[in-house]
């Protein structure tokens, strides 16, 4: 199994910046775990490019600040890159973090 190592985004505060618009400010954690899978896939549907996936799942072992926070994890950065959380399931000690498309800050 593959080691992890990286820092995963939560969406701690929202701020207004003009009327009716809200920006997202994001705190970073460095968290360590195991990748469970590692797929990628293109989808060239009507577009000229075709848009990457990976259907990665990482498992990472949670703190108190992530047990308190995961429903607002955003993203996860993997082989350099952050790519958008899709799903978050909470298995104590551990949240498994299914990975998406890039993230597009």
């Amino acid at each position: 199994m593959t080691r992890y190592s990286g820092l995963i985004g939560f969406a701690t505060k929202s701020t207004e910046t003009a009327p009716g618009v809200w920006t997202e400010g994001i705190t970073e954690r460095k968290m360590t775990g195991d990748i469970l899978d590692a797929r990628l896939s293109q989808s060239i549907a009507e577009s000229v490019n075709p848009s990457l996936t990976i259907n990665n799942r990482v498992s990472v072992i949670g703190d108190r600040f992530s047990f308190e926070n995961y429903s607002s994890i955003r993203y996860a950065e993997y082989l350099g890159q952050k790519w958008a959380v899709t799903s978050i399931q909470v298995l104590r000690p551990r949240l498994i973090l299914q990975l998406g498309g890039p993230w597009n800050e």
